[in-house]
């Protein structure tokens, strides 16, 4: 640690840095330290997740920090800890009208789920909903890779299900993943921003996604359905839903969007951090 302190502590010096942007809480610390030898040193720390377990050091780390949260949810989380401004985090991705074979191939509805393999992403949920939805030309893709992956194929061994539930792995493709879908479905138990919904948003692709803190500032009742967390039958009627209605999929998906356009861009994203800046800036003078 005197080491990392040490060798920054020189960078800064040597290159006369005058501002450090974090995104994560070590590398915070690391600052919030160095601020000690480099007083003028400006942090600007983002906030990208909802934590549970909030390291004993976290306020001191953020003391004098500049702090941006991803979302209204991530600014309620760390709130008791420090001020904040909100900057929903934005997508850049190619353009691309291409699809993936090994999910076109297959018949009927294709709903893909991106997403780490993790407790956090709620993926047996989703397994168990798909038990729950018979029709047989309903199958889920998931992309991603992690930890719960023996679990997640275990699970699925044991419902039966695999012939409609592929695992797709971690992807380099993955706007060409979202073109091949129907829809998407995001089952988390918890998130800081719902980042998957705005790359399917800006495919031109409607989601269905767990009503809580972060996702719905994404997903709502307009652009995609959202349903209780933890919860399959739900979660299953939703998809049921979906599969049965390409026109309510369309109006979804066409809103979606536009939201996507209006308010998750990329050029807004931006323009929002160019402005936090230049606040920095004249605040300075």
């Amino acid at each position: 640690m005197l080491k990392i302190l040490a060798s920054l502590s020189k960078i800064i010096k040597e290159n006369e840095i005058t501002l450090v942007h974090t995104h994560h809480r070590m590398a915070a610390f690391y600052i919030r330290l160095l601020q000690m030898r480099h007083p003028k040193l400006i942090h600007v720390y983002t906030a990208h997740n909802v934590f549970k377990d909030k390291l004993p050091l976290y306020k001191f780390a953020l003391g004098k920090a500049r702090t941006v949260a991803v979302s209204q949810a991530v600014q309620e989380n760390i709130l008791n800890d420090v001020r904040s401004v909100v900057i929903y985090n934005g997508v850049k991705m190619k353009q691309s009208e291409h699809t993936v074979n090994e999910i076109t191939k297959c018949d009927g509805i294709k709903i893909g789920c991106i997403a780490r393999l993790s407790e956090q992403k709620g993926l047996p949920y989703l397994i168990q909903a798909m038990s729950l939805v018979t029709n047989p030309s309903v199958s889920l893709f998931l992309v991603g890779d992690g930890e719960l992956k023996n679990d997640l194929i275990n699970q699925i061994k044991k419902l039966g299900l695999e012939e409609r539930i592929h695992f797709l792995g971690y992807r380099s493709d993955v706007v060409e993943c979202i073109n091949s879908f129907d829809f998407c479905v995001l089952p988390s138990v918890f998130e800081g921003f719902g980042l998957v919904a705005i790359e399917a948003f800006m495919n031109g692709k409607t989601m269905i996604a767990t009503d809580i803190p972060g996702v719905n500032e994404v997903v709502n009742s307009e652009n995609g359905l959202l349903v209780p967390a933890e919860d399959p039958q739900a979660l299953a009627q939703a998809i049921k839903q979906l599969a049965g209605d390409p026109e309510k999929r369309a109006s979804l998906a066409a809103q979606a969007k536009r939201d996507y356009d209006n308010k998750f861009s990329y050029p807004i994203f931006l323009d929002n951090y160019r402005n936090f800046y230049q606040s920095m800036r004249k605040g300075s003078k």
